[in-house]
């Protein structure tokens, strides 16, 4: 894993912008997680990992161009995608991809009925083509036919479908073309389901909007939103799933809102909920991810945890029952993000594992059609030594200790006492003095 250095005490005038969004998260401490697509992305028909080096593979389906190398042959493993390079961040879809370049560009192939593609039509792309009008971009966020971008700035833009108010422009229409998201401003991080979206900023503010008819925004109502509203505070990390929604608070436990027709709100029943409840058992936790109707929790001793929908066995205990009561699935885990209807699993040894529906080869095996119990499917992810990710606890503002849980995205400690941020594009000076290790991620703060 990825040394985790804590700052012994405050750097007083120091303002390091944590500048990524939700998904992927941490094995240790309580920092909320690092963004999906940072390691894989679990799309409906398709799979995608990063490598550190700025590599992608891919597994699952073709048939919609997901991989962008100009043909329709799908994979039953995972396989380099050789026409991709530098890239920072992946995100798969409902039959498209997109990919966040080292230029802070983002690219994007596939189905574009919707204009979740963002380059002005609807016109499948076979091979990738740029976001239009985006630069400075520094994370991105897919599901179904909606595509949101985070720019430096802490704006939000969003391109696609748009039928119940997910892409928070005030208006119900699909958009071909990004448009900002209306009313947020210093957004860390998106997370996004079905058909809403949530946006968390830098003072743990959540802002939802989109489609509500099971309360899965949290706001108390069942009203759907086209234009974001503020509906809790304190939070650290968000994730959105198929119609309801997570959330990780400052204490690390964790709150859950929406539909629980399989349980996946962890409350022991199986009645939704518009009102935010606690989920039972759940302390010490230091991410999050929500599946299409499963959650997944992941614990500060690396402990994994599901509960929800399991027809196709994403939970992977080795049975198609559903269940409404979180239970430890693994160990010594280092990330994990739910996809529709199944599972991908990062350990502390740089394997990813899987587990869940399999049908179009998603999970990078090439049978059978469902997976119960997790089985390794890649290897080789590097989490340690240079171009490691960081991530922001504690730091000190002109004087003013702020709590953030943001992150820094890749950064080189190759050169100590020098840190070299990428975001920042400069270095910060970090004494032995002032680190000890502690855990397996690299923190920034006191």
């Amino acid at each position: 894993m990825i040394s985790l250095i804590r700052l012994k005490r405050a750097l007083s005038n120091v303002c390091l912008v944590s500048v990524f969004l939700s998904g992927v998260p941490l094995a240790e401490g309580a920092m909320g997680k690092v963004p999906n697509g940072v390691y894989f992305s679990a799309g409906y028909f398709t799979s995608l990992i990063l490598k550190d080096d700025g590599t992608v593979w891919g597994t699952g389906s073709n048939v919609n161009y997901e991989f962008g190398d100009g043909t329709q042959t799908p994979a039953s493993v995972y396989t380099q995608l050789d026409h991709l390079s530098g890239i920072t961040m992946v995100a798969s879809g409902n039959a498209y991809s997109l990919f966040l370049k080292d230029d802070k560009t983002v690219v994007g192939t596939g189905d574009n009925f919707s204009g979740q593609l963002g380059d002005g039509t609807l016109e499948f792309r076979i091979t990738p083509v740029p976001v239009s009008g985006l630069t400075g971009v520094k994370a991105i966020a897919a599901y179904d036919a909606s595509s949101y971008f985070i720019m430096e700035n802490g704006t939000v833009w969003a391109t696609g479908g748009n039928s119940t108010g997910q892409l928070g422009d005030g208006t119900t229409e699909d958009k071909s073309s990004p448009v900002q998201v209306q009313g947020v401003s210093n957004i860390e991080r998106v997370s996004v389901g079905q058909a809403h979206a949530l946006f968390l900023d830098k003072d743990g503010n959540v802002w939802a909007t989109g489609f509500n008819t099971f309360g899965q925004l949290g706001d108390g109502t069942t009203d759907d939103r086209s234009i974001a509203a503020i509906t809790q505070t304190g939070v650290k990390a968000i994730s959105a799933g198929g119609y309801h929604s997570l959330f990780l608070m400052n204490d690390g436990t964790v709150t859950a809102v929406g539909r629980n027709n399989t349980g996946q709100l962890g409350n022991g029943e199986f009645a939704s909920s518009g009102a935010l409840m606690p989920v039972p058992g759940m302390t010490d936790v230091v991410a999050i991810d929500a599946g299409f109707g499963h959650s997944l929790f992941l614990k500060s001793d690396g402990t994994l945890w599901a509960v929800g929908s399991n027809i196709w066995g994403a939970l992977g205990d080795g049975t198609n029952d559903d269940r409404a009561t979180p239970f430890q699935l693994l160990s010594d885990v280092a990330a994990m993000e739910g996809g529709p209807y199944y599972t991908l699993i990062l350990k502390n040894d740089g394997t990813v594992w899987a587990c869940g529906s399999n049908y179009t080869d998603q999970l990078g095996v090439s049978t059978p059609d469902e997976v119960t119990t997790p089985v390794q499917v890649f290897s080789g992810l590097t989490l340690q030594g240079a171009n490691q990710w960081a991530g922001i606890w504690d730091y000190a503002q002109d004087g003013v200790s702020v709590n953030t849980g943001g992150f820094l995205g890749w950064i080189d400690t190759s050169s100590p006492p020098w840190v070299y941020i990428y975001a920042l594009g400069s270095y910060v000076y970090l004494p032995e003095e002032f680190v000890s290790e502690s855990g397996s991620w690299m923190w920034l703060g006191k």
